[in-house]
């Protein structure tokens, strides 16, 4: 049995500490917040709660690689998860295309919209259905897994969207409301592979989303922890990961404050840790990475609102244009507008309340966080950002207009001082066309008790990404105990209990 902490109580540090006390050693998490989960949260503003976090949740299908990882980890435990209708819906002049919960659904209404296209509608059917084949989701009962015969035969087909960005995909068809659906997710710069597993997995049945929302889910997992025995320290952030040789030995928190341990994981991003709390250079891959013009860091900014409507105007996910005018305010072309009528606690009966979801690119999250040290020139650009999405959300839905209540604006500086994330980005790098996803190894090179569990090891990160990496890490410490324990057995080495 070890002493096992983790810097992190996000995703990646809970499924680590669960995957590590379930093996029997002691963990403790530290967290600089108050609570557990990371970006994995939600929030109340008077009676409405606002959910930060799940748009989808892959892994919610029995079938898929995933679903164990969250029934082990207590994110899934014995709750409902619904299945929306659509993902999201794009609309153009006076036509809509949603991505339905049915793949020939989708097929359907695209060769109606777009017969010119058919070829290519066609094409990218049968690649999101292979690629359903690889996930293990394939099928009609969405259980099936794809044979080495398929695979060699099939795999191809798949790969050619991994050789293009989302931006050419959309130019292979000729329909402009078409166009607009294949970047309407991501922007045109991820490479279209990203495009087929998200199509993949909601049209899988493995998209769902988990009762109660992110929070809820966020503190099953938590339970789960203590439950194991697992021991949390909330407002403590570690300033210095104090080390001697190639061991890490204790950490010093802001407080002054210090705990040792056998083993220690870092599960934040990894570059609000190595060259600050750590006196060691960030792994080369990762290195590489942060550097490279081609992987990309995104953010978002939110509004939220409420509206004492029974029903709204739209469901599920929906994109709206932004015009001409606000683009500069907003730095985006579009956002997504999102409700949560599935939830009937996150508003008072006979209510509702929805936000938006505006993506950035890098260089505007970083803006909005320098503007967040002028406290009153950051909070008048709040202002004006939720001033331009009421008005165009009142524009797109005038049965709206004048009944929206304004619940709360975040921006990525908000993330970036909840979870230290360098650029407040809530995934990891956008994976660029033509490169494979590259992990970055465990342990951390130099180290032999130091070791990663975060998105950042692969791209593009995301929850199903990060929770492997925290199995991963205990994991990883069981296999050195097993080591050191031979070792210890045959008396060459005595070894050292830390004292806290």
């Amino acid at each position: 049995m070890a002493d096992i902490l983790i810097i992190g109580a996000g995703v990646a540090g809970l499924s680590a500490g669960i995957f590590a006390a379930k093996d029997g050693h002691r963990v403790t998490i530290c967290e600089k917040h108050s609570i557990a989960g990371g970006n994995l949260t939600g929030w109340q503003r008077g009676d409405y709660h606002i959910d930060n976090c799940i748009h989808w949740l892959t892994g919610t299908n029995p079938s898929s690689e995933f679903y164990d990882i969250w029934v082990e980890t207590g994110a899934l435990g014995n709750v409902n998860v619904y299945q929306p209708e659509t993902l999201y819906t794009c609309l153009y002049e006076d036509k809509e295309l949603s991505l339905p919960k049915d793949l020939d659904t989708l097929e359907r209404d695209m060769l109606a919209l777009s017969p010119e296209d058919a070829a290519e509608t066609k094409a990218l059917i049968k690649a999101i259905k292979t690629m359903q084949y690889f996930m293990r989701i394939g099928g009609k009962d969405f259980s099936e897994k794809i044979g080495v015969f398929n695979l060699i035969k099939n795999g191809p087909q798949v790969l050619k969207y991994h050789m293009m960005t989302t931006g050419q995909l959309a130019e292979r068809f000729r329909h402009p409301l078409i166009k607009k659906f294949i970047v309407a997710v991501f922007g045109d710069k991820f490479t279209a592979m990203a495009l087929l597993t998200v199509f993949a997995t909601f049209c899988g049945k493995n998209g769902g989303l988990p009762e109660g929302g992110s929070l809820a889910m966020a503190k099953r997992m938590a339970k789960r922890f203590t439950d194991l025995g697992g021991e949390f320290m909330f407002k403590k952030e570690v300033v210095k990961i104090n080390t001697e040789g190639n061991y890490a030995k204790s950490v010093t928190f802001a407080d002054g404050t210090t705990v040792a341990a056998d083993y220690m994981v870092i599960a934040a991003d990894p570059a609000a840790i190595f060259g600050k709390a750590i006196d060691a250079p960030m792994p080369k891959i990762l290195e590489k990475q942060y550097n490279s013009p081609d992987y990309i860091r995104f953010s978002a900014h939110h509004s939220a609102f409420a509206v004492k409507e029974e029903k709204l105007p739209f469901s599920a996910d929906v994109v709206l244009d932004i015009p001409e005018k606000y683009r500069d305010l907003m730095r985006a072309r579009s956002f997504m507008l999102r409700e949560f009528s599935h939830e009937p606690s996150f508003a008072p009966a006979g209510e509702n309340v929805f936000h938006t979801m505006t993506f950035i690119g890098e260089k505007a999250s970083v803006d909005f966080i320098n503007l967040s040290k002028d406290r009153t020139a950051y909070l008048e650009k709040k202002k004006q950002l939720a001033a331009a999405t009421q008005d165009i959300i009142e524009s797109d839905f005038p049965q709206l207009k004048g009944k929206l209540k304004l619940l709360d604006v975040w921006t990525p500086a908000t993330y970036r001082r909840y979870t230290n994330a360098e650029t407040g980005s809530f995934m990891s790098f956008i994976l660029p066309p033509k490169k494979l996803p590259k992990i970055v190894p465990t342990i951390v090179k130099g180290f032999k008790n130091l070791l990663l569990a975060t998105q950042w090891q692969q791209a593009p990160g995301g929850l199903p990404t990060t929770a492997a990496s925290g199995r991963k890490a205990a994991e990883v410490i069981m296999k050195l105990e097993k080591k050191l324990g031979n070792v210890l057995a045959a008396g060459k080495v005595k070894k050292l209990s830390p004292v806290k």
